[in-house]
């Protein structure tokens, strides 16, 4: 069940993929937003990304990896791949 903020902000737990999904349309939308009003737009995406980590995480570990594998997404191009990576890969029970 998606909770809203809650489910955003809070680091426990595990996020099915379309959960996974939802959180990161409402991030890109409000980071589209914000960046199109204020402009600067690289503090908005860092800021969007760091919105996004606790939903990343609590995603990854559904799949049943490790948390470590998110460092990937800092390297320029692979951010990208890991987010569809979360998104396609199903969870574990």
């Amino acid at each position: 069940m998606f909770n809203g903020l809650k489910t955003i902000f809070d680091w426990k737990g595990r996020l099915g993929r379309l959960q996974f999904l939802i959180v990161l349309i409402a991030v890109m939308v409000a980071a589209s937003l914000i960046g199109t009003i204020f402009g600067h737009i690289r503090l908005v995406g860092f800021l969007a990304q760091l919105a996004v980590l606790p939903s990343a995480i609590k995603r990854i570990h559904d799949i049943g990896w490790s948390t470590w594998w998110l460092l990937l997404s800092l390297v320029p191009g692979l951010g990208l791949i890991m987010e569809i990576i979360l998104l396609v890969v199903p969870g574990k029970k």
